[in-house]
Protein backbone atom coordinates (compact mmCIF):
# COMPACT_ATOMS: atom_id res chain seq x y z
CA UNK A 1 0.00 0.00 0.00
CA UNK A 2 1.34 3.40 -1.01
CA UNK A 3 1.92 5.75 1.91
CA UNK A 4 -0.22 8.91 1.88
CA UNK A 5 1.47 11.91 0.31
CA UNK A 6 1.43 13.82 3.62
CA UNK A 7 3.44 11.09 5.35
CA UNK A 8 6.52 12.37 3.54
CA UNK A 9 6.36 15.28 5.96
CA UNK A 10 4.42 13.67 8.83
CA UNK A 11 5.61 10.63 10.76
CA UNK A 12 3.42 7.56 10.84
CA UNK A 13 2.91 7.96 14.60
CA UNK A 14 1.71 11.55 14.23
CA UNK A 15 -0.46 10.55 11.29
CA UNK A 16 -2.17 7.80 13.27
CA UNK A 17 -2.67 10.11 16.24
CA UNK A 18 -4.36 12.66 14.00
CA UNK A 19 -6.49 9.98 12.35
CA UNK A 20 -7.67 8.68 15.74
CA UNK A 21 -8.43 12.18 17.03
CA UNK A 22 -10.37 13.09 13.88
CA UNK A 23 -12.39 9.87 14.03
CA UNK A 24 -13.21 10.58 17.66
CA UNK A 25 -14.31 14.12 16.85
CA UNK A 26 -16.50 13.06 13.92
CA UNK A 27 -18.09 10.37 16.08
CA UNK A 28 -18.84 12.52 19.14
CA UNK A 29 -18.85 16.09 17.83
CA UNK A 30 -17.50 17.49 21.10
CA UNK A 31 -15.51 20.73 21.17
CA UNK A 32 -12.73 19.13 23.19
CA UNK A 33 -12.23 16.78 20.23
CA UNK A 34 -11.77 19.76 17.94
CA UNK A 35 -9.34 21.24 20.42
CA UNK A 36 -7.43 17.97 20.37
CA UNK A 37 -7.07 18.29 16.57
CA UNK A 38 -5.83 21.82 17.06
CA UNK A 39 -3.29 20.65 19.64
CA UNK A 40 -1.97 17.99 17.25
CA UNK A 41 -1.79 20.53 14.42
CA UNK A 42 0.27 22.83 16.60
CA UNK A 43 2.62 19.96 17.49
CA UNK A 44 3.04 19.20 13.78
CA UNK A 45 3.83 22.84 13.01
CA UNK A 46 6.40 22.86 15.80
CA UNK A 47 7.95 19.78 14.15
CA UNK A 48 8.33 21.79 10.93
CA UNK A 49 5.23 20.60 9.08
CA UNK A 50 3.66 23.27 6.88
CA UNK A 51 -0.04 24.19 7.11
CA UNK A 52 -0.60 22.84 3.58
CA UNK A 53 0.83 19.45 4.59
CA UNK A 54 -1.36 19.41 7.72
CA UNK A 55 -4.33 20.24 5.49
CA UNK A 56 -3.43 17.37 3.18
CA UNK A 57 -3.15 15.04 6.20
CA UNK A 58 -6.62 16.15 7.28
CA UNK A 59 -8.17 15.32 3.90
CA UNK A 60 -6.36 11.98 3.65
CA UNK A 61 -7.53 11.08 7.16
CA UNK A 62 -11.12 11.89 6.15
CA UNK A 63 -10.78 9.57 3.17
CA UNK A 64 -9.39 6.77 5.34
CA UNK A 65 -12.25 7.15 7.79
CA UNK A 66 -14.94 7.17 5.07
CA UNK A 67 -13.40 6.25 1.70
CA UNK A 68 -16.77 5.81 -0.05
CA UNK A 69 -17.70 9.42 0.77
CA UNK A 70 -14.39 11.17 0.17
CA UNK A 71 -14.43 14.83 1.12
CA UNK A 72 -13.47 17.46 -1.43
CA UNK A 73 -11.40 20.54 -0.60
CA UNK A 74 -14.55 22.61 -1.13
CA UNK A 75 -16.47 20.75 1.58
CA UNK A 76 -17.51 22.50 4.77
CA UNK A 77 -15.10 20.44 6.84
CA UNK A 78 -12.20 21.28 4.58
CA UNK A 79 -13.02 24.97 4.49
CA UNK A 80 -13.35 25.04 8.27
CA UNK A 81 -9.93 23.50 8.70
CA UNK A 82 -8.33 25.80 6.10
CA UNK A 83 -9.65 28.87 7.90
CA UNK A 84 -8.57 27.39 11.19
CA UNK A 85 -4.99 26.92 9.97
CA UNK A 86 -4.81 30.39 8.45
CA UNK A 87 -5.78 32.11 11.70
CA UNK A 88 -4.03 29.69 14.02
CA UNK A 89 -2.76 32.30 16.50
CA UNK A 90 -6.07 34.14 17.06
CA UNK A 91 -7.82 30.78 17.24
CA UNK A 92 -5.39 29.63 19.89
CA UNK A 93 -6.21 32.64 22.04
CA UNK A 94 -9.97 32.49 21.51
CA UNK A 95 -10.42 28.74 21.88
CA UNK A 96 -7.89 28.48 24.67
CA UNK A 97 -9.81 31.11 26.62
CA UNK A 98 -13.06 29.33 25.88
CA UNK A 99 -11.73 26.02 27.21
CA UNK A 100 -10.26 27.75 30.25
CA UNK A 101 -13.53 29.59 30.96
CA UNK A 102 -15.53 26.39 30.56
CA UNK A 103 -13.20 24.57 32.95
CA UNK A 104 -13.36 27.35 35.53
CA UNK A 105 -17.17 27.36 35.34
CA UNK A 106 -17.17 23.63 35.95
CA UNK A 107 -14.81 24.06 38.92
CA UNK A 108 -17.01 26.77 40.37
CA UNK A 109 -20.12 24.56 40.13
CA UNK A 110 -18.26 21.66 41.77
CA UNK A 111 -16.90 23.79 44.62
CA UNK A 112 -20.41 25.06 45.44
CA UNK A 113 -21.88 21.55 45.52
CA UNK A 114 -19.06 20.24 47.71
CA UNK A 115 -20.32 22.26 50.67
CA UNK A 116 -23.64 20.40 50.67
CA UNK A 117 -22.30 16.94 51.57
CA UNK A 118 -22.69 15.63 55.10
CA UNK A 119 -21.69 11.98 54.67
CA UNK A 120 -18.41 10.53 53.41
CA UNK A 121 -19.82 7.92 51.03
CA UNK A 122 -21.81 10.46 48.98
CA UNK A 123 -18.86 12.85 48.89
CA UNK A 124 -16.48 10.15 47.66
CA UNK A 125 -18.88 9.13 44.90
CA UNK A 126 -19.29 12.77 43.85
CA UNK A 127 -15.51 13.23 43.68
CA UNK A 128 -15.06 10.22 41.41
CA UNK A 129 -17.99 11.11 39.15
CA UNK A 130 -16.95 14.74 38.70
CA UNK A 131 -13.31 13.83 38.07
CA UNK A 132 -14.38 11.43 35.32
CA UNK A 133 -16.74 14.05 33.88
CA UNK A 134 -14.12 16.79 33.95
CA UNK A 135 -11.64 14.84 31.85
CA UNK A 136 -14.19 12.84 29.82
CA UNK A 137 -13.10 9.50 31.27
CA UNK A 138 -15.22 6.37 31.52
CA UNK A 139 -14.14 4.92 34.86
CA UNK A 140 -12.61 6.16 38.06
CA UNK A 141 -11.76 5.21 41.60
CA UNK A 142 -10.71 6.94 44.79
CA UNK A 143 -8.20 5.78 47.38
CA UNK A 144 -8.22 7.44 50.79
CA UNK A 145 -5.46 7.14 53.34
CA UNK A 146 -6.31 5.20 56.48
CA UNK A 147 -5.09 7.49 59.26
CA UNK A 148 -4.60 4.47 61.54
CA UNK A 149 -2.58 2.13 59.29
CA UNK A 150 -1.17 4.67 56.86
CA UNK A 151 -2.26 2.61 53.85
CA UNK A 152 -4.66 3.56 51.07
CA UNK A 153 -7.54 1.60 52.50
CA UNK A 154 -10.77 3.13 51.22
CA UNK A 155 -11.92 2.54 47.67
CA UNK A 156 -14.77 3.93 45.59
CA UNK A 157 -15.53 3.43 41.88
CA UNK A 158 -17.95 4.88 39.32
CA UNK A 159 -18.68 1.42 37.92
CA UNK A 160 -19.83 3.16 34.75
CA UNK A 161 -18.82 0.23 32.62
CA UNK A 162 -19.40 -2.47 35.22
CA UNK A 163 -15.76 -3.27 35.86
CA UNK A 164 -15.27 -6.72 37.37
CA UNK A 165 -12.06 -5.69 39.10
CA UNK A 166 -10.77 -2.36 40.31
CA UNK A 167 -7.02 -2.84 40.59
CA UNK A 168 -4.95 0.32 40.61
CA UNK A 169 -3.17 -0.79 37.47
CA UNK A 170 -6.41 -0.49 35.51
CA UNK A 171 -6.47 3.27 36.06
CA UNK A 172 -3.33 4.90 34.56
CA UNK A 173 -4.17 8.58 35.23
CA UNK A 174 -3.49 9.57 38.84
CA UNK A 175 -4.51 12.80 40.61
CA UNK A 176 -2.96 13.04 44.10
CA UNK A 177 -4.89 14.61 46.98
CA UNK A 178 -2.59 16.39 49.43
CA UNK A 179 -2.82 18.50 52.57
CA UNK A 180 0.35 20.58 52.54
CA UNK A 181 2.93 17.85 51.76
CA UNK A 182 0.98 14.89 53.15
CA UNK A 183 -0.83 12.74 50.60
CA UNK A 184 -4.25 11.75 51.94
CA UNK A 185 -5.57 10.04 48.85
CA UNK A 186 -5.51 9.59 45.11
CA UNK A 187 -8.03 9.72 42.27
CA UNK A 188 -7.48 7.21 39.48
CA UNK A 189 -9.10 7.52 36.03
CA UNK A 190 -9.27 5.36 32.94
CA UNK A 191 -11.10 5.11 29.62
CA UNK A 192 -11.94 8.00 27.37
CA UNK A 193 -9.38 8.26 24.59
CA UNK A 194 -7.20 5.55 26.17
CA UNK A 195 -4.83 8.23 27.39
CA UNK A 196 -2.09 7.50 29.89
CA UNK A 197 -1.70 11.09 31.10
CA UNK A 198 -3.30 14.54 31.13
CA UNK A 199 -2.09 17.46 29.02
CA UNK A 200 -0.72 20.61 30.61
CA UNK A 201 -4.03 22.49 30.72
CA UNK A 202 -5.79 19.46 32.18
CA UNK A 203 -3.06 19.08 34.81
CA UNK A 204 -3.67 22.65 35.95
CA UNK A 205 -7.41 21.98 36.17
CA UNK A 206 -6.74 18.70 38.01
CA UNK A 207 -4.59 20.53 40.55
CA UNK A 208 -7.36 23.05 41.28
CA UNK A 209 -9.97 20.28 41.41
CA UNK A 210 -7.81 18.22 43.77
CA UNK A 211 -7.48 21.20 46.13
CA UNK A 212 -11.25 21.60 46.31
CA UNK A 213 -11.75 17.86 46.88
CA UNK A 214 -9.05 17.70 49.56
CA UNK A 215 -10.54 20.58 51.51
CA UNK A 216 -14.01 19.01 51.32
CA UNK A 217 -12.72 15.62 52.49
CA UNK A 218 -10.83 17.16 55.38
CA UNK A 219 -13.79 19.33 56.39
CA UNK A 220 -16.10 16.31 56.46
CA UNK A 221 -13.55 14.19 58.32
CA UNK A 222 -13.24 16.82 61.05
CA UNK A 223 -17.01 17.16 61.16
CA UNK A 224 -17.38 13.40 61.68
CA UNK A 225 -14.76 13.48 64.45
CA UNK A 226 -16.60 16.29 66.22
CA UNK A 227 -19.93 14.53 65.78
CA UNK A 228 -18.46 11.30 67.13
CA UNK A 229 -17.12 13.15 70.13
CA UNK A 230 -20.49 14.79 70.74
CA UNK A 231 -22.39 11.48 70.97
CA UNK A 232 -19.83 9.27 72.73
CA UNK A 233 -18.75 8.99 76.33
CA UNK A 234 -15.21 10.18 76.91
CA UNK A 235 -14.22 7.41 79.32
CA UNK A 236 -15.74 4.34 77.68
CA UNK A 237 -16.12 5.23 74.00
CA UNK A 238 -19.74 4.03 73.88
CA UNK A 239 -22.71 6.36 73.35
CA UNK A 240 -23.39 9.04 75.94
CA UNK A 241 -26.61 9.97 77.74
CA UNK A 242 -27.52 12.66 75.20
CA UNK A 243 -27.43 10.24 72.27
CA UNK A 244 -29.25 7.60 74.33
CA UNK A 245 -32.24 9.89 74.90
CA UNK A 246 -32.33 10.80 71.19
CA UNK A 247 -32.28 7.15 70.12
CA UNK A 248 -34.83 6.05 72.71
CA UNK A 249 -37.30 8.70 71.48
CA UNK A 250 -36.76 7.58 67.87
CA UNK A 251 -37.23 3.90 68.72
CA UNK A 252 -40.41 4.64 70.71
CA UNK A 253 -41.87 6.47 67.69
CA UNK A 254 -40.82 3.61 65.42
CA UNK A 255 -42.37 0.99 67.71
CA UNK A 256 -45.60 3.00 67.91
CA UNK A 257 -45.83 3.59 64.15
CA UNK A 258 -45.05 0.05 63.01
CA UNK A 259 -46.36 -1.77 66.07
CA UNK A 260 -42.97 -3.35 66.75
CA UNK A 261 -41.51 -4.75 69.95
CA UNK A 262 -39.00 -2.69 71.92
CA UNK A 263 -37.18 -3.35 75.19
CA UNK A 264 -34.95 -1.31 77.46
CA UNK A 265 -32.37 -2.67 79.92
CA UNK A 266 -30.79 -0.54 82.65
CA UNK A 267 -27.69 -1.96 84.39
CA UNK A 268 -25.68 -0.84 87.37
CA UNK A 269 -22.28 -2.05 88.64
CA UNK A 270 -22.73 -3.52 92.11
CA UNK A 271 -20.65 -2.03 94.93
CA UNK A 272 -18.31 0.00 92.75
CA UNK A 273 -17.53 2.11 95.82
CA UNK A 274 -15.84 -0.90 97.45
CA UNK A 275 -13.57 -1.29 94.43
CA UNK A 276 -12.71 2.42 94.57
CA UNK A 277 -11.97 2.18 98.29
CA UNK A 278 -9.81 -0.93 97.88
CA UNK A 279 -7.87 -0.05 94.72
CA UNK A 280 -8.49 3.65 94.06
CA UNK A 281 -10.68 5.56 91.64
CA UNK A 282 -8.46 4.73 88.65
CA UNK A 283 -9.28 1.07 89.28
CA UNK A 284 -12.97 2.00 89.33
CA UNK A 285 -12.55 3.70 85.94
CA UNK A 286 -10.88 0.55 84.61
CA UNK A 287 -13.85 -1.57 85.72
CA UNK A 288 -16.29 0.89 84.11
CA UNK A 289 -14.36 0.80 80.80
CA UNK A 290 -14.13 -3.01 80.83
CA UNK A 291 -17.84 -3.40 81.58
CA UNK A 292 -18.63 -1.04 78.68
CA UNK A 293 -16.47 -3.14 76.37
CA UNK A 294 -18.14 -6.38 77.52
CA UNK A 295 -21.56 -4.83 76.97
CA UNK A 296 -20.69 -3.69 73.47
CA UNK A 297 -19.15 -7.06 72.56
CA UNK A 298 -22.19 -8.96 73.83
CA UNK A 299 -24.90 -6.70 72.39
CA UNK A 300 -26.29 -7.12 68.88
CA UNK A 301 -25.42 -4.67 66.10
CA UNK A 302 -28.95 -3.29 66.23
CA UNK A 303 -28.76 -2.58 69.98
CA UNK A 304 -27.83 0.86 71.30
CA UNK A 305 -25.38 0.63 74.22
CA UNK A 306 -24.77 3.81 76.24
CA UNK A 307 -23.30 4.97 79.52
CA UNK A 308 -26.03 6.74 81.44
CA UNK A 309 -23.68 8.18 84.01
CA UNK A 310 -21.36 7.03 86.78
CA UNK A 311 -21.55 3.23 86.93
CA UNK A 312 -24.92 2.94 85.14
CA UNK A 313 -25.47 1.64 81.61
CA UNK A 314 -28.47 1.36 79.30
CA UNK A 315 -29.18 -0.89 76.32
CA UNK A 316 -31.98 -0.15 73.83
CA UNK A 317 -33.10 -3.38 72.12
CA UNK A 318 -35.24 -2.78 69.00
CA UNK A 319 -37.45 -5.59 67.69
CA UNK A 320 -37.06 -7.33 71.08
CA UNK A 321 -39.70 -8.59 73.48
CA UNK A 322 -39.48 -8.74 77.25
CA UNK A 323 -38.49 -12.43 77.40
CA UNK A 324 -35.70 -12.07 74.82
CA UNK A 325 -34.38 -8.93 76.55
CA UNK A 326 -34.31 -10.76 79.87
CA UNK A 327 -32.27 -13.60 78.34
CA UNK A 328 -29.83 -11.12 76.79
CA UNK A 329 -29.40 -9.33 80.11
CA UNK A 330 -28.72 -12.66 81.88
CA UNK A 331 -25.96 -13.44 79.35
CA UNK A 332 -24.37 -10.04 79.91
CA UNK A 333 -24.43 -10.44 83.69
CA UNK A 334 -22.89 -13.89 83.41
CA UNK A 335 -20.11 -12.59 81.18
CA UNK A 336 -19.27 -9.77 83.61
CA UNK A 337 -19.44 -12.13 86.60
CA UNK A 338 -16.81 -14.43 85.05
CA UNK A 339 -14.51 -11.61 83.98
CA UNK A 340 -11.42 -10.72 86.07
CA UNK A 341 -10.70 -7.00 85.99
CA UNK A 342 -7.00 -6.24 86.03
CA UNK A 343 -6.48 -3.15 88.15
CA UNK A 344 -3.41 -1.62 89.73
CA UNK A 345 -2.69 -3.57 92.87
CA UNK A 346 -4.32 -6.84 91.77
CA UNK A 347 -7.40 -8.32 90.12
CA UNK A 348 -10.98 -7.59 91.01
CA UNK A 349 -14.31 -9.15 90.27
CA UNK A 350 -17.54 -7.25 89.64
CA UNK A 351 -21.22 -7.96 89.14
CA UNK A 352 -24.16 -6.14 87.60
CA UNK A 353 -27.79 -5.68 88.52
CA UNK A 354 -30.26 -5.14 85.69
CA UNK A 355 -33.84 -4.04 85.15
CA UNK A 356 -35.86 -4.85 82.03
CA UNK A 357 -39.01 -3.22 80.68
CA UNK A 358 -40.71 -3.31 77.29
CA UNK A 359 -42.89 -1.00 75.21
CA UNK A 360 -46.52 -1.87 75.90
CA UNK A 361 -48.71 0.55 73.97
CA UNK A 362 -49.19 3.72 71.96
CA UNK A 363 -49.63 5.91 75.04
CA UNK A 364 -46.20 4.98 76.44
CA UNK A 365 -43.48 7.64 76.12
CA UNK A 366 -39.70 7.36 76.33
CA UNK A 367 -39.65 8.65 79.96
CA UNK A 368 -42.38 6.10 80.81
CA UNK A 369 -40.33 3.19 79.50
CA UNK A 370 -37.19 4.43 81.25
CA UNK A 371 -39.06 4.76 84.56
CA UNK A 372 -40.35 1.16 84.36
CA UNK A 373 -36.88 -0.26 83.60
CA UNK A 374 -35.43 1.83 86.44
CA UNK A 375 -38.02 0.43 88.86
CA UNK A 376 -37.09 -3.09 87.75
CA UNK A 377 -33.40 -2.27 88.42
CA UNK A 378 -34.32 -1.07 91.91
CA UNK A 379 -36.10 -4.40 92.52
CA UNK A 380 -32.96 -6.30 91.43
CA UNK A 381 -30.77 -4.36 93.85
CA UNK A 382 -33.29 -4.73 96.67
CA UNK A 383 -33.43 -8.49 96.07
CA UNK A 384 -29.67 -8.89 96.65
CA UNK A 385 -27.99 -7.58 93.45
CA UNK A 386 -26.24 -9.63 90.72
CA UNK A 387 -29.56 -10.49 89.05
CA UNK A 388 -32.07 -9.38 86.41
CA UNK A 389 -35.58 -8.26 87.25
CA UNK A 390 -38.35 -7.64 84.72
CA UNK A 391 -41.00 -5.03 85.31
CA UNK A 392 -44.43 -6.67 85.50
Amino acid sequence: MKAPESEKMVSRQRSEEYLAALAQYLKEGKENGLYRLYELSKVLMNDGTSPSDIFALHLESLERISPENAFSPQSAAAQTLRAFLEVISPYEVAFGHYIELKGLTFLQEVSIKLNAFSDMDSLCQFIVDKSAEMFDMEDGCLYLKDRTTGGMATFRTTKRKGLKEAARGCFPIAIPLKIEKEEIGEIRLAGGEARSDLDEVEKQMASILATHFTLALERLRLYEILREQSITDGLTGIFNIRHFHEMLSKEIKRARRYQRALALVIMDIDNLKKINDAYGHLAGDTVIKDVARLLKDTARKTDVVARYGGDEFVVIMPETGKKQAFESAVRILDKVRKHRFEVEGGCSGATLSAGVADYTGKDMTAPDLFKLADEALYQAKAAGRDRVCVYE
